[in-house]
């Protein structure tokens, strides 16, 4: 007799539905709005949603710090390293970042998991000049 499989068809449409009915109001929280500049992407809009609202967050990255652990200079450099936009758009995105960050401060903070690879805090990186 075959073992139900636990995966369907329908599994990655309607996953990140199903998470984001889980955001009270189904709305990006306070994050999103204050933010200068052009709103977030929607799909990443959402996953700062779930972030606000999460007790435990889970993150595995091979090659960078993650996103919730970079210092300024750290965020401005790995994200310079792929932008050819304005400079603007650059400073908007590391104010996205640093304000993400402020999550971890909150009064009720989630748990936060991290798995990375030790060449990550070996590896040299420098700010943009």
């Amino acid at each position: 007799m075959s073992r139900p499989c636990w995966r369907s068809t329908a599994y990655p449409r309607t996953r990140p539905r199903t998470f984001l009915a889980l955001v009270p109001g189904g709305q990006p929280a306070g994050l999103v709005a204050p933010l200068p500049g052009p709103r977030l992407p929607s799909w990443f809009s959402g996953y700062v949603s779930l972030e606000e609202e999460a007790s435990l967050i889970r993150a595995y990255e091979p090659h960078y710090v993650p996103g919730l652990l970079q210092t300024e200079d750290y965020a401005r450099a790995v994200l310079g390293s792929g932008l050819h936009d304005a400079d603007e758009e650059l400073e908007r995105r590391v104010a996205v970042r640093m304000q993400r960050q402020k999550l971890l401060a909150g009064l009720a903070p989630p748990e936060l998991w991290v798995v990375m690879d030790e060449t990550v805090l070996r590896r040299p990186w420098s700010p943009p000049t």
